[in-house]
């Protein structure tokens, strides 16, 4: 690794925790607290190019809240 690598800034990183940050704090304020999510690096040796968000564990009841959440939410129609 370069040093230029070590310190130019990870844009995509940003970008996916800018993401993650913003979900997190909407499901909190629909009472579901996003606590075990995750950001996952690039795969070097498999087809996986970009960054991803792993939301964690949801045990079932918290499942079933935030699906109630998201079904009282208003639907978007393609435009």
């Amino acid at each position: 690794m370069t040093l230029e690598e070590l310190v130019r800034p990870d844009l995509a990183r940003q970008e996916a925790e800018e993401a993650a940050r913003n979900l997190a704090h909407q499901a909190e304020r629909l009472g579901l607290p996003l606590a075990d999510i995750e950001i996952i690096a690039p795969c070097p040796t498999c087809r996986r190019t970009a960054y991803t968000i792993r939301l964690g564990t949801l045990d079932p009841d918290e499942t079933h809240h935030f699906a109630n959440a998201l079904r009282g939410l208003p639907q978007s129609h393609p435009a």
